[in-house]
C-alpha cells in the first residue's frame, strides 16, 4: 500500500469541506484489482486537475475538431484516399503510444504530454473512420443491406468498443496497452483490406464527372460479384441505375460512347436531384 500527501491541488480540493490544503492518499498501485491506465503509470495522483484529464480531454476536443473538417475533404479528395490517410495516421499514433516510456519520474512527464498529442491527433482522424467510413460503406453496398451495413458499423464503432473495452479490463489485463495493441491491429487489417480490394465509392466518382475512373470500378464490381464483363464494354446506365444493383448494367458498343456523354450531364442532374 502506498501512503503519501500531497501539498498541492490534487483534482479534489474543494469537493467537499472536508479536505484540507494537505490531501492524505492511500492507493495500492500494486494490487491486481488496479487498473494499470496512465494515472498509475504516470503517478498522477498529486497531478492537477488538468494533467489528470488531459489525455481524455484532448481525444474528445480533437474528434470535435476532426468531425468539422476531416468529413467535407472526402467530398473534395474522394472517401477511399481520406479513410486511408486517416488510417496511416492512427497506425503511426497507437504505435508512438506503445514506445513512449511510461514513468512518474519528472523527466519523463514529456512522454506523458507526447500521448495526450497523439490522443489529439487520433481523435481528429476518428472522424474519419466513424463518418466517413459510415458513407463509404452505404454508398459501396446495394439498396437491399444499406439499413443493415450501416447498422453493424455504427454499432462496431460505438457500442462494440465501449464493450470490449469492458471486458478487456474486467477479464483479460487491467494495464491499458493492451488496448491499444488491439487498436493498432484493427486499425492496419482495415488499411490494408481498403487498399488492396475496396475501391473507390462509384456515387462519388459519378458527382465528380470521372467517368472513366467510374467505369473501371463498376466493371471491377461486376467481377468481383461474378459478372462477366469485357474489358472494351461500356456502361452506359449511370444515373439511376447505380441503385439497382450490378444486375442492371449494359453492354454497348464502342461507337455508342460519344452519345452516351451527350446524356451526361442530363442524368447526371436527375441524379443530383434524387440524391438530395
Amino acid at each position: 500500500m502506498n501512503s503519501f500527501v500531497c501539498n498541492k491541488d490534487n483534482g479534489f480540493k474543494g469537493n467537499t469541506t472536508e479536505l484540507s490544503d494537505e490531501v492524505f492518499l492511500e492507493i495500492d498501485f500494486d494490487a491486481v484489482e488496479t487498473i494499470k491506465n496512465l494515472f498509475v503509470q504516470y503517478d498522477l495522483s498529486c497531478a492537477s486537475g488538468f494533467d489528470k484529464t488531459m489525455p481524455a480531454t484532448a481525444y474528445f476536443v480533437g474528434a470535435t475538431i476532426g468531425a468539422l473538417f476531416i468529413p467535407p475533404l472526402s467530398d473534395i479528395y474522394g472517401r477511399r484516399k481520406v479513410f486511408l490517410y486517416a488510417c496511416v495516421v492512427s497506425i503511426f499514433m497507437f504505435a508512438l503510444q506503445l514506445v513512449l516510456p511510461y514513468n512518474g519520474t519528472d523527466q519523463n512527464m514529456l512522454s506523458f504530454y507526447l500521448i495526450g498529442t497523439t490522443m489529439f491527433i487520433n481523435g481528429i482522424v476518428s472522424a474519419s473512420r466513424k463518418s466517413i467510413g459510415f458513407m463509404y460503406i452505404v454508398e459501396l453496398a446495394p439498396s437491399k443491406f444499406r439499413a443493415t451495413l450501416g447498422t453493424l458499423w455504427n454499432t462496431s464503432e460505438l457500442s462494440m468498443t465501449n464493450i470490449y473495452i469492458t471486458t478487456y479490463f474486467w477479464f483479460i489485463n487491467k494495464n491499458w496497452i493492451g488496448t491499444a495493441y488491439i487498436a493498432e491491429f484493427l486499425v492496419t487489417i482495415s488499411f490494408l483490406f481498403t487498399w488492396a480490394f475496396i475501391p473507390e465509392s462509384p456515387k462519388w466518382l459519378y458527382v465528380k464527372e470521372r467517368y472513366s475512373d467510374l467505369r473501371a470500378v463498376l466493371i471491377y464490381m461486376a467481377r468481383t460479384n461474378g459478372k462477366k464483363v469485357d474489358d472494351d464494354a461500356q456502361i452506359h446506365k449511370l444515373g439511376p441505375h447505380l441503385d439497382d444493383g450490378l444486375g442492371e448494367l449494359e453492354l454497348d458498343s464502342d461507337d455508342e460512347v460519344d452519345e452516351m456523354e451527350d446524356s451526361i450531364p442530363e442524368a447526371k442532374s436527375e441524379r443530383g436531384s434524387e440524391l438530395e
